[in-house]
This record gives structure tokens, C-alpha cells and sequence, in this order.
């Protein structure tokens, strides 16, 4: 099959580097499920009711855990951003006065 000694040792030479290469770029492609856990802080929040009359429904509160699972699909589209002045800061307190929100 061989003609010559130095075709097949080059061929057993590059043959594990086809390999690991063909190895590579399968994995590469491959795409396996992930589960992702996001953690976000936040000092406030509020949600309200979609539609042309926007009604809160949840004013201020605290709560230590918010869970959303088995959903299809999920958007947010904020009506508003507001942030925090950081030199309005109140270390005493522990919070930022309701001025330093822009």
C-alpha cells in the first residue's frame, strides 16, 4: 500500500493532528443546553398593568426572592429608567434620598 517509508510516517504524523483538528471544530459547533441563573440588585421596584392606562400594581416593597420559571417568553420594556445620584448618597441611612433619582 505504502510505496515509500516516508509517506507513511508522514501520514502517522499528521494523522493525530486531523483528528484533534476534526475533534475541535465538531465541539466547537456542537451546542449543548445551558442553564443560565442571572442575579440582579435592585433598590426599588415597580410593576405595572400594560396598555394605554398604566396602573401600578406593586409599589414599593421589599422581598428576598423573586423566581420566574416554565415560561415561554419574557419582555421588558421600561417606561422609564431612573438613576441614582451616587455622591447624594446617605451612608447613615443606608439609601439615596427620593432628590437623587433622576
Amino acid at each position: 500500500m505504502w510505496k515509500n517509508k516516508t509517506a507513511f510516517t508522514f501520514f502517522l504524523l499528521t494523522l493525530p493532528a486531523v483528528i484533534v483538528s476534526v475533534a475541535t471544530l465538531t465541539l466547537m459547533i456542537w451546542r449543548i443546553p445551558t442553564q443560565v441563573q442571572v442575579e440582579l440588585t435592585v433598590a426599588r421596584a415597580l410593576f405595572t398593568i400594560g396598555g394605554s392606562n398604566a396602573t401600578p400594581i406593586l409599589n414599593s416593597v421589599g422581598f428576598q426572592f423573586l423566581t420566574v420559571a416554565q415560561f415561554a417568553g419574557m419582555a421588558f420594556s421600561p417606561e422609564q429608567l431612573e438613576v441614582a445620584d451616587p455622591t447624594r448618597y446617605i451612608s447613615t441611612e443606608g439609601c439615596y434620598p427620593e432628590s437623587a433619582w433622576t
